[in-house]
């Protein structure tokens, strides 16, 4: 590990050479090695000395707390025998100076994964074989004392200046319900109630200065939850240059002891625990209401004296100007008595009235036994959070007015858009029709008369040559084949039998033009007496009809194609299968989301929403099913537009 990238990259590059070596991962500091550590078990660490978040020595001994069969080696710049020193009382057990990094640091790793010691040889190593022999003896020193940590009644933890537990004894492990795999890596805060955090802060301030702190006595929180009295002893500890790089605490249980003690002591300590939070307003009650104590926010922080608080009841001192909020402090009060926590935003009153808002909470304080000795109350003032969260209401509301009108415009334009689709479609059927009638009357008309003089010709054709006489019968045989396309054509555009004879009659005559012309085998269900519809439902239905088979010829490899029309007294029914390929998968996605893609089923869709209708696509490797419903009562395409949308809303 080491924060600087060409480092680590030179020392997995001179590591890879060796077969018998495998590079398992790297970390940019100290905090990450630590953490790769934890995670991937290996033979030995490699690690820098000088590094952000913990440094090498501090991360050194976690590591060897945690995992003393790890074997730590030190690569570093320095090359002082002090620094050599520093490294093995932190339990390194090699030092490689950066200098002689290609020569022994292979060497020095493998020595080191067998559970030996490596010292650098370089131009100030003369002492180091002599110095390791001293740090052997420091460390059966270091032995002795760990012997006696891990043998105290007392919980000994040591931490860094970042409050991240380092280590953690047998005794610790016991009275706070932590084992020291669990705690060590940990905030030191993880011991400490919420409430007194500001308290873990100063002591690492008064820590920075050199300062021991010796006897104070303060409340933890063990890992089920129970507050502990504790009366700690915390000390700093040093490097060889004497700074102070961390602390030692002593942590003794003295709950027992607190408990027997007289009444006015047990207060001090519960006392002691509660104000430590100096920003929040805080009072100590009994059951009944009553306050016991009140700290110097709730006291300067609202304008009353101590006279005015203590011994009155808690709703007769701030809520003393709101009758309905004295109501409510008092069940407050009678529920925290029965063991349960309460947290409610309150009005309360300051001393020249003003009222103003807080976030109150009242916890109930249990005996081991479970019953509630007192009641702690806090307040957190929130008038202006109050404020600030009443301009952002007023500002979601009136952005979601906004966000209404403009749902409203687009909502509107989409009826105009739908309008002018199903104006389309109109004027769309209506040229049809219009073109359809042209060609019939006029271009039917000439090419019968055209027909009539041919006929006049080929009654002289005796008198022509042999070829006027073929040329003639060939413009026959081409204007006959010119009016049956007019012819067809004509009846593709407007089928003159779906205005004189009705649906079944037109559907009947385009699937046998179709079958005709695609080699499609088509069969059409339509019952005899299905009768007529009005005039606009028989357009649709034959456009949807039309549209279907044209999409089958083009799209789905089918041979074959089934036409079912079934009618109810108010709902027509049409189904169209074939057997063919289905739908493209992204065809079939668009489908299961809602969406229809292509533009002949999106021209279906809005036919049929047009007159109130519905479609529906299923498609499969095995073919595709298309089935569109339409209600027989006419109405206005506007209305039918207005219909659509509103179930669409709905």
């Amino acid at each position: 590990m080491d924060d600087h990238e060409l480092v680590r990259r030179s020392v997995r590059s001179l590591l890879a050479a060796r077969s018998d070596f495998e590079v398992c991962g790297e970390a940019v500091d100290g905090r990450d090695g630590v953490d790769k550590t934890r995670q991937l078990k290996p033979d030995v660490v490699v690690m820098d000395i000088g590094m952000p978040n913990l440094n090498g020595f501090d991360a050194t001994r976690l590591i060897r707390n945690a995992f003393p069969e790890i074997g730590v080696l030190i690569l570093s710049q320095d090359e002082s025998p002090e620094t050599v020193k520093e490294a093995f009382r932190a339990g390194a057990l090699g030092y490689v100076a950066k200098s002689n990094i290609r020569e022994q640091l292979q060497n020095a790793v493998k020595t080191v994964s067998y559970g030996k010691e490596f010292v650098t040889e370089g131009p100030n190593s003369e002492n180091h074989t002599m110095d390791v022999n001293q740090i052997a003896q420091a460390e059966q020193a270091q032995a002795r004392l760990a012997a006696i940590v891990e043998s105290s009644d007392d919980a000994i933890i040591s931490k860094d200046l970042n409050g991240i537990i380092n280590s953690w004894n047998a005794a610790a492990e016991r009275i706070f319900g932590y084992s020291a795999q669990a705690a060590i890596g940990q905030p030191v805060t993880i011991i400490i109630p919420p409430e007194l955090r500001e308290e873990e802060a100063q002591i690492l301030k008064r820590l920075r200065s050199g300062e021991r702190i010796e006897h104070f006595e303060t409340v933890r929180v063990a890992k089920n939850g129970k507050l502990l009295n504790i009366s700690l002893t915390v000390s700093p500890i040093k490097d060889f240059q004497g700074r102070v790089i961390g602390a030692s605490k002593i942590a003794r249980d003295v709950t027992d002891r607190t408990l027997t003690e007289k009444e006015p002591r047990e207060k001090q300590e519960l006392m002691r625990a509660a104000f430590a939070q100096t920003y929040s307003f805080l009072a100590i009650l009994s059951n009944d209401g009553t306050v016991v104590e009140a700290n110097r926010a709730a006291l300067d922080g609202t304008g009353f004296s101590r006279s005015d608080v203590i011994g009155s009841k808690l709703w007769d001192v701030w809520w003393r100007s709101l009758p309905e909020e004295q109501v409510i402090a008092k069940t407050s009060v009678a529920t925290a008595a029965k063991g349960l926590a309460v947290r409610e935003e309150c009005q309360y009153a300051l001393r020249d009235g003003t009222i103003r808002f807080a976030d109150r909470t009242l916890n109930p304080v249990q005996s081991e036994n479970g019953e509630v000795v007192m009641i702690v109350c806090s307040g957190l003032d929130i008038t202006e959070h109050r404020q600030l969260r009443s301009m952002l209401e007023d500002r979601v509301r009136e952005r979601t007015r906004e966000l209404e009108l403009k749902n409203l415009e687009l909502v509107t334009q989409a009826d105009v858009v739908r309008e002018l689709s199903a104006r389309l479609l109109q004027i769309q059927d209506e040229e049809r029709r219009r073109i359809a009638r042209e060609l019939h009357d006029s271009v039917g008309q000439m090419l019968a008369a055209v027909s009539m003089n041919m006929a006049h010709v080929h009654h002289e054709a005796a008198v022509l040559g042999p070829d006027a006489r073929k040329a003639l019968e060939d413009n026959a045989e081409l204007l006959e084949q010119l009016s049956s396309e007019i012819r067809t054509i004509s009846h593709l555009l407007h089928p003159p039998l779906l205005d004189e004879v009705g649906l079944q009659s037109a559907l009947q005559w385009y699937i046998d033009g179709f079958s005709d012309r695609s080699k499609i085998q088509v069969d059409l269900e339509l019952p005899d007496d299905f009768g007529r519809l009005p005039r606009n439902l028989e357009i649709t239905l034959f456009r949807v009809v039309q549209e279907c088979l044209t999409n089958i010829h083009r799209h789905s490899g089918s041979s074959t194609a089934a036409i079912r029309v079934a009618r109810s007294q108010n709902e027509v029914r049409l189904e169209v299968r074939d057997a063919g390929k289905g739908l493209p998968p992204e065809a079939q996605t668009s489908l299961s989301s809602g969406k229809l893609s292509g533009v002949g089923l999106r021209g279906m869709h809005e036919r049929l929403r047009q007159m109130g209708g519905q479609l529906d696509v299923q498609s499969n490797g095995n073919g595709t099913l298309i089935l569109a419903t339409l209600p027989i009562e006419v109405i206005a395409p506007r209305q039918a537009i207005a219909s659509a949308s509103a179930t669409g809303a709905a």
